[in-house]
C-alpha cells in the first residue's frame, strides 16, 4: 500500500473535503469515470487551472479534441490559461503503433529505444506535477480484439507515472450497460477511483461525485451532490445522493 506524505489541494469547492480535506496524494494516479454528460473534462480541466495558478506545471493530453478547442471551452467559462498549463493533442495512430512497440519490447523483439520518439518520453521530458489523459476509453477503442497488448500498455503507462511521481488523473468514459472502464484493469492498477453520476430522478437529472476508492488514504465513502456552475464544479460533502 503506498504511503503519501505530500498532496495538491484541487481548489474545487467540496471536492477535497472527500479526500481527507487533505486533496490528491502526490504521486498518485487517479482514474476518473463517468458516463456522457457527467463533467470528467471539466473537472480535470478545473483543477488543471487551479494547480497551475499555484504554480504547478500541468499537462492535458487530449486524444479526443484539439487543443485550441480544449482552450476555447477553458476560456468560454473565463479560465486564464497560463504558462504553466500545457494542452496537448495525442494522435490515436501514433498510440496504437506505440502499443505495438511496447508489446514487441515486452517480447524482446525490439529494443526500448525504439520508443524514444514515444508518448512516454514526451511525457517524461515536460515531466509535469499534474497529469490529465482523455482518455483511455480513446485508447482502449483501438485494440478491443487485443486486450492482452493494452495490458502492457497500460501496466508501462502506470509504471512510467509511479517512477516519475507524477500525480494524475486518467478519465475513462462509461458506456450504456457497462459500469467502469472498458477492461476492469485501469481501476485495479489506479490507485485512486473518482466516480462522477449524472441521474434520472423523477423528470429531473441529479449529478453526483463518489471516491470510490483510494488506496493508503482515508476519504469519505459516500455518493454525494455535485453542481455544475458558471464557475465550474462544485461538491457538497454533506449532501448525499440517495437512491442510484
Amino acid at each position: 500500500m503506498p504511503k503519501f506524505e505530500e498532496y495538491l489541494k484541487t481548489g474545487v469547492p467540496g471536492f477535497d473535503e472527500l479526500l481527507g480535506n487533505r486533496g490528491i496524494p502526490k504521486g498518485a494516479v487517479v482514474a476518473l469515470l463517468g458516463g456522457p454528460g457527467c463533467g470528467k473534462t471539466l473537472l480535470a480541466l478545473q483543477i488543471c487551472k487551479n494547480l497551475s495558478e499555484q504554480g504547478k506545471k500541468c499537462l492535458y493530453w487530449s486524444l479526443n479534441e484539439d487543443e485550441e478547442r480544449i482552450k476555447w471551452y477553458m476560456e468560454t467559462r473565463g479560465w486564464r490559461i497560463n504558462e504553466n498549463l500545457i494542452v496537448k493533442r495525442g494522435d490515436t495512430y501514433g498510440i496504437a503503433k506505440e502499443v505495438e512497440s511496447v508489446f514487441l519490447n515486452k517480447r524482446g523483439m525490439v529494443p526500448y529505444k525504439a520508443l524514444e520518439e514515444s508518448f512516454f518520453r514526451k511525457l517524461k521530458e515536460i515531466s509535469p506535477e499534474f497529469f490529465v489523459l482523455d482518455s483511455l476509453t480513446a485508447v482502449s477503442s483501438i485494440f478491443i480484439n487485443e486486450r492482452h497488448m493494452y495490458r502492457i500498455y497500460l501496466e508501462e503507462l502506470f509504471r512510467t507515472l509511479n517512477e516519475n511521481g507524477i500525480t494524475s488523473f486518467l478519465i475513462c468514459e462509461e458506456t450504456k450497460g457497462v459500469e467502469g472502464c472498458a477492461s476492469g484493469v485501469e481501476e485495479f492498477l489506479a490507485d485512486g477511483v473518482v466516480i462522477l453520476y449524472n441521474v434520472r430522478k423523477g423528470s429531473v437529472r441529479a449529478r453526483g461525485i463518489e471516491v470510490f476508492k483510494f488506496r493508503g488514504l482515508k476519504h469519505e465513502r459516500k455518493i454525494v451532490g455535485m453542481e455544475i456552475t458558471e464557475d465550474g464544479i462544485v461538491v457538497y460533502p454533506e449532501q448525499e445522493l440517495l437512491e442510484i
